[in-house]
């Protein structure tokens, strides 16, 4: 499932490989194919509603369509001289513009009253011309600005004429750079910033000052997967970060990455970046294996209280700990209250686990041994790895 959208009435519309489906209840669906007239089906790979109610369907082969009435209608499928249009992405400006992000085609401006599209292509001569005809994702932020996510970087029209110009952030590896140039999802948030998904991870730049550069949410291991897919902003204001390893959810104030919402059985990895929340809160993510439908709010009242962590095994030097009258160990890991090693035995190895088996895969876990640091540190593995080894303990209490 490529994309999602909620119209104003409350239909859901999906968009897969194969078909434009919708329902108005996530339960039943009415599937409907886009054509050419020699019979080839397009896959629906983009999904906007305009400010005048009307839907725009971008395709894979097929170009832009619009449903007038219940009737698609082509809008624009063969670039003058060139391929059919391979649609990624979407966008109304708040002039009524739309924009069009594709494959091979570039970035593409299309008047909906005269009916005249302007094709945006790669220029790597040009110091402000775009840096890729692949392009990804699409957001407005929130000064106007129209920003294009493209497979070599992160891009913004400056002049949106016949010829265009742009200001474009290429990955780097400075502090402050995009760490990553193919930029799969964007979304813009009311006070500026603009959130910058990619294959390597979530980014965050302030639009109204680009001199400070990229701020990089989740590093470490926080986020529970590397390449990010999709954005969502909740009602709430929270974000929804859709991974190759699950969905994280994020506050944007802070950057705090908080749960993780992982599937079981590898689903996690069939997410893809398609998202939207309906009217009574239920944000729907689409992936290659189907529908994913959750309530944010319920989720959040799962588990309210934190498990209690045990340690489950000590190993000193690589082996084992028993408990017993000349063991380092005074009892059992889970219940020992003494741990005492010689001074030349400095590699220890706790192994730990959370009390929570409703949903095991969902506990995350921090340490600290004080004395060591004073600092909590966020366990490996998006804080689901249940040991920690400290190879370089100095001698004392």
């Amino acid at each position: 499932m490529k994309a999602l959208l909620v119209d104003a009435e409350g239909t859901l519309h999906i968009g897969t490989d194969r078909s434009l489906d919708r329902s108005i209840d996530a339960e039943k669906f009415a599937h409907r194919q886009l054509a050419s007239g020699a019979g080839v089906v397009y896959g629906t790979s983009a999904l906007i509603q305009d400010r005048d109610g009307v839907i725009w369907v971008g395709t894979d082969g097929g170009g832009l369509y619009r449903i007038v009435g219940d009737e698609p209608q082509s809008v624009l499928a063969v670039e003058a001289g060139r391929n059919r249009v391979s649609i990624t992405s979407l966008l109304e400006d708040r002039s009524g513009r739309i924009w069009i992000g594709t494959i091979v085609n570039g970035l593409i401006q299309y008047d909906r009253d005269t009916e005249r599209a302007v094709f945006y292509r790669a220029e790597p001569e040009r110091a402000d011309g775009l840096v890729s005809d692949l392009i990804e994702s699409l957001a407005e932020a929130a000064d106007g600005s129209v920003w294009a996510g493209t497979s070599e970087g992160l891009c913004r029209v400056d002049r949106a004429d016949d010829t265009g110009t742009f200001t474009c952030f290429r990955p780097g590896t400075g502090a402050s750079d995009l760490r990553e140039g193919y930029v799969q999802a964007l979304h813009a948030r009311p006070n500026g910033s603009l959130w910058v998904g990619t294959r390597g991870g979530l980014h965050q730049l302030d639009t109204e000052a680009l001199g400070e550069g990229f701020t990089h949410i989740g590093d470490g291991e926080s986020l529970p997967g590397t390449a990010v897919y999709g954005i969502l902003e909740d009602a709430d204001g929270t974000l929804w970060v859709s991974t190759n390893g699950g969905l994280a959810k994020v506050e944007p104030v802070t950057g705090t990455v908080g749960r993780h919402l992982t599937l079981g059985g590898g689903a996690e990895r069939s997410l893809g970046g398609a998202m939207v929340q309906d009217a009574a809160g239920r944000i729907f993510v689409g992936g290659s294996a189907g529908l994913l439908a959750f309530d944010p709010d319920q989720l959040a009242s799962l588990n309210p209280n934190p498990p209690q962590v045990v340690l489950t095994e000590v190993a000193v030097e690589g082996q084992p700990v028993e408990p017993g009258p000349e063991s380092v160990l005074d009892a059992a890991a889970p219940v020992a209250t003494r741990l005492r090693i010689r001074q030349d035995q400095n590699v220890v190895t706790f192994t730990y686990a959370g009390l929570h088996y409703s949903d095991p895969k969902q506990n995350r876990y921090r340490y600290r041994l004080l004395g060591d640091t004073d600092e909590w540190e966020d366990a490996a593995d998006a804080g689901t790895r249940r040991d920690k080894t400290y190879d370089n303990l100095s001698p004392g209490k």
